[in-house]
């Protein structure tokens, strides 16, 4: 049923299928990151904070990638978003939420 969504990145599915049993793991231990990250979040804890930090720095330069390898849409739209989605996680006053 989920291979149905693959039709809306077929570049991706043709690199990661052959891949699936290193990446799938990579992919669960990512998820499980994200929901940690999420729950520090919620409770504002600083660990939390620097890890969206990082992890929208890891997006950015992902984007940056894409842009490099020549696919302008996905490059520019991620560099852009992430970079304001950076920005605003980085003011002062959102800063302060978290202990």
């Amino acid at each position: 049923m989920l291979d149905k969504v693959w039709a809306l990145n077929k570049p991706a599915y043709a690199v990661l299928s052959p891949i699936a049993g290193v990446v799938g793991p990579l992919f669960l231990v990512l998820s499980a990151i994200m929901v940690s990250i999420t729950m520090g979040w919620l409770r504002r804890k600083l660990w939390a904070w620097w890890l969206a930090l990082i992890v929208l720095g890891t997006q950015i330069i992902g984007d940056i990638v894409n842009l490099v390898r020549g696919d302008l849409l996905r490059g520019i739209a991620g560099v852009v978003i992430a970079s304001a989605l950076l920005f605003l996680l980085a003011q002062r006053e959102v800063r302060d939420q978290f202990s």
